[in-house]
This record gives C-alpha cells, structure tokens and sequence, in this order.
C-alpha cells in the first residue's frame, strides 16, 4: 500500500484544521456560529492563497489537487461537526 506524498496530507489535515477551527468558534460581536458553507468558502480561499504564494510549479494541475484537497479536509470537517 502506498501512502499520499506528505505535501498532500499537510493540505489536507491543514483545511480540517481551518474549518473546524472556523466551526468551533463565534463570530466576533455577533455570538452565533460560522456560517458552515462560509467556513467552508474561507478554506477554499486560503487553499487558494496558499498555491498563489508558492508561485509556479511545473505544471497548474499540482496547484488545482493541492486546493482541492485542502478543501476536501475541510469538507471533512464540516461533515463530521454537522453528523456529531
């Protein structure tokens, strides 16, 4: 069995650990949870920022599995703070 290279796993426990972040927290001022399709929006985005700071890679397909796992942690994480 062969294991996910360790960038992948980073980006992936790194947009669990955003969201769930996002999701555990209040919203300043307001006292009501994060929004979890917000929650979910700002992982995307930082996922996003994330591959625009790293610059060019060899090819843009690295760039879009790297944002898209980020976001698949943070999906995860949505799900399981929804099904708890």
């Amino acid at each position: 069995m062969t294991f996910p290279p360790v960038d992948k796993i980073a980006h992936f426990l790194g947009g669990y650990a955003i969201a769930l972040t996002l999701l555990t927290t209040h919203v300043a001022f307001i006292r009501l949870p994060w929004n979890p399709l917000i929650a979910l929006l700002i992982v995307f985005l930082v996922g996003v920022g994330k591959e625009v700071y790293d610059g060019p890679k060899e090819t843009m397909t690295s760039h879009i599995h790297d944002v898209l796992i980020t976001t698949a942690g943070g999906a995860l994480a949505l799900a399981v703070n929804l099904f708890n």
